[in-house]
Formats: C-alpha cells, structure tokens, sequence
C-alpha cells in the first residue's frame, strides 16, 4: 500500500493556521492530531475538536489559580465561555460532548469550528492569554 500524503492546501486555506491534521508519511505510522485542531470525523460530516487529559496537564496550574477544574470538563466550561463571549453568533452551530478524559466539540460546519479552534489553541500555548480569558470567563460555567 502506497504512504499517506498530506492533501493538497486549499488556496483558501493555505496560510490559516487550522489546517487539517498531519497525516503520517507511510501506512505503518498513525496519523498525528495536534492538539485543538478542527478535523473530519469518521467521513460522516461531522468534525470534531479534541483535547486530551495528557495535554491538559500542561496547563493545570492556570486553571486552578481560577478555581476552574484542569480537565476535560473545565475546558468544556472554559470553551463554552470563550464561544459565548468571543464567538456568540457561532454558538448554535457546536455540541460540547465532553467525557471523561477528553474535551470534545463536535459540529458539522469546519469553518465554524476552527473559530474556537484558534482562541482555544493560543490560550492552551500562551499562559497569558489563558489567564485572561480564564479571568474573564463565566465564573458559573467554570464551577
């Protein structure tokens, strides 16, 4: 069997830091997902972005420092926040379905959700920026 080839960019699309996820260079490797990063689930129309608890570590201490819980619920709480207060004209086109473990947003409209995509990924590499959306978020959804 032929190695997997990253897919052509589209125009559009080239220079947007959402790209789809990478996509390993032969068929003995799985494919790499990058953490929040929009990508097609399953073929079926859906897409999907996850976050997983190994990930989450990395910012643990920011979400306690607010109170809010480190895993995947609290980044649901936090993401919710961030699309009601950021992206409220989006927010009808997701379905948080958060679980033990991972952090899960679903929708069936990619453009939409490399939206949150990209506030969320900033925050999870920029500490600051998490804490100011952090301190900035609905202390009820956070709790």
């Amino acid at each position: 069997m032929p190695p997997i080839r990253p897919a052509k960019p589209h125009p559009t699309r080239a220079a947007n830091p959402l790209s789809p996820p990478e996509q390993a260079s032969s068929d003995d490797q799985p494919r790499k997902r990058h953490a929040l990063r929009a990508f097609q689930y399953d073929g079926s129309g859906q897409y999907r972005l996850i976050h997983t608890d190994g990930e989450m570590e990395q910012t643990t201490d920011v979400f306690e420092a607010h109170d809010a819980e480190p895993n995947a619920h609290g980044w649901n709480s936090f993401a919710e926040s961030v699309v009601n207060t950021h992206l409220p004209g989006l927010a009808d086109r997701f379905r948080f379905d958060s679980e033990a473990g991972t952090f899960i947003v679903n929708s069936t409209d990619l453009d939409a959700l490399r939206c949150p995509a990209t506030h969320l990924r900033q925050a999870f590499h920029n500490h600051e920026i998490l804490d100011r959306l952090l301190a900035a978020a609905d202390p009820e959804l956070l709790r």
